[in-house]
């Protein structure tokens, strides 16, 4: 329920309606201070051998628990013209997947290293020749068999508990 007011209705008094008047801009805080050609700092790109070793720093956690990663990432040298690091790619799909897995972290960690938003990461695959060259050509059961034996020695030892010969 609405109650009445009591008595008699007081008008409210009209206001004066002023133009605006223009404001100064604000002035920046004492405290922020100037910058003068003194305090600029100079940007340098990082070097080739520094974009290596972070590449390096990067690939270190992925020997033990992902070694076809690190083998993925340290088979070969980087390329590197500012702000493109170049990597080379062996000629299989288990690297391009490999790699496709840690691209992004591995440019937000080259980006936080060197604290330079430009970078980037290209990759390319490589040669048939150049993909090849450092893979031995095993052509018999023996040949293999050693190979794996020098990748995996307990495999030699398992060799020998069983009595086997390679063929």
């Amino acid at each position: 329920m609405l109650s009445a007011a009591k008595g008699p209705i007081k008008a409210t008094p009209k206001i004066q309606r002023q133009p605006l008047q223009e404001q100064p801009p604000p002035q920046p805080a004492a405290s922020l201070g100037t910058f003068s050609s003194a305090t600029r700092t100079t940007f340098t790109p990082p070097t080739a051998e520094t974009v290596q070793q972070a590449w390096n720093d990067f690939a270190e956690p992925f020997k033990q628990h992902k070694p076809l990663t690190f083998s993925m990432l340290t088979w070969k040298p980087i390329e590197f013209a500012y702000p493109v690091i170049s990597h080379t790619l062996r000629r299989n799909a288990t690297d391009v997947e490999a790699f496709k897995e840690i691209q992004s972290q591995l440019i937000d960690f080259l980006r936080k290293h060197f604290n330079d938003n430009a970078l980037s990461v290209q990759t390319k695959e490589a040669s048939f020749e150049e993909s090849q060259a450092n893979s031995p050509k095993l052509y018999t059961n023996a040949e293999k068999f050693y190979f794996l034996i020098e990748q995996h020695p307990i495999l030699n030892q398992l060799r020998q508990l069983l009595g086997l010969e390679p063929e």
